[in-house]
């Protein structure tokens, strides 16, 4: 008897486990379920919440580097590192007092065969809360990382401060 009641409890257990996975992971609208879906959901939680915090360096490890356009990719290290950090912390603490705040609502998709996503952001601008949508652009290096945020020509201040995109003024003053 005792071992009719583990093995319907096992069920049950296994049931509930399934219909758990299964209502977090089943499509809403506009998103994709794979692998590389939630790797990338993962990724991009991952990177907002460093934000957040002021995390910086965790941020980084979770940003594709790239010389001006997404073609033109820079290996991660200590130098790009500081510039992108320099570069969050300029925007945090300057003038524009600019920094996110919350983020809400990530939906990850693939179109045409490259992983994309949305995310809502709250982001401070001197003193003020400035919410919208935006999307998220993610590039495979060895694992899904974050190399711009928008894919819009125009990109806010905080947009192109927090992607991946080196200018060459940036890297040749680092050199210098």
């Amino acid at each position: 008897m005792r071992k009719k009641k583990n093995i319907i409890l096992m069920v049950f257990i296994g049931v509930l486990l399934i219909a758990v996975i299964a209502a977090v992971l089943v499509p809403k609208e506009n998103t994709t379920v794979s692998w590389d879906c939630f790797s990338a959901r993962f990724r991009l939680e991952q990177f907002l919440r460093a934000i957040e915090k002021g995390n910086y360096e965790k941020a980084f490890s979770s940003v594709y580097c790239y010389r001006e356009t997404l073609d033109s990719p820079l290996s991660s290290n200590d130098l790009l590192q500081e510039i992108w950090v320099s570069r969050v912390e300029a925007l945090r603490d300057g003038i524009k007092q600019t920094y996110l705040a919350a983020h809400s609502d990530v939906k990850i998709y693939t179109e045409n065969g490259v992983m994309k996503g949305s995310v809502k952001l709250s982001v401070m601008e001197q003193g003020y809360p400035r919410n919208y949508e935006t999307k998220i652009v993610f590039i495979s290096d060895h694992s899904w990382k974050i190399a711009g945020i928008s894919e819009e020509t125009y990109l806010t201040m905080f947009e192109e401060v927090v992607s991946g995109r080196f200018t060459v003024e940036e890297l040749s003053q680092e050199e210098a």
